[in-house]
């Protein structure tokens, strides 16, 4: 378990240094990939309450890697694509 602890820490320092981003963050960005997504689909994915994954959302956005829209049908559904 301390071998699992370690590993991940050395992603999470690693994925900070290189990219600027935390284990979170990519967690999400991974969850959307390539398509526009919704918070309760991201939420399924990731299996973070919507509380939380509105800060790593919000955190996302303003380092630039992430977009909100609003839905083409219903303006009140915001979706989520990553910037290219």
């Amino acid at each position: 378990m301390r071998e699992l602890y370690k590993a991940i820490t050395e992603l999470e320092d690693s994925l900070m240094e290189i990219y600027g981003i935390s284990l979170n963050e990519a967690m999400v960005m991974c969850s959307i990939g390539s398509r526009k997504v919704a918070a309760g689909e991201i939420s399924q994915i990731t299996g973070f309450k919507s509380s939380h994954l509105s800060k790593v959302l919000r955190s996302i956005e303003d380092k630039g890697f992430l977009i909100r829209d609003f839905g083409d049908k219903d303006k009140r559904q915001i979706y989520f694509s990553l910037t290219t």
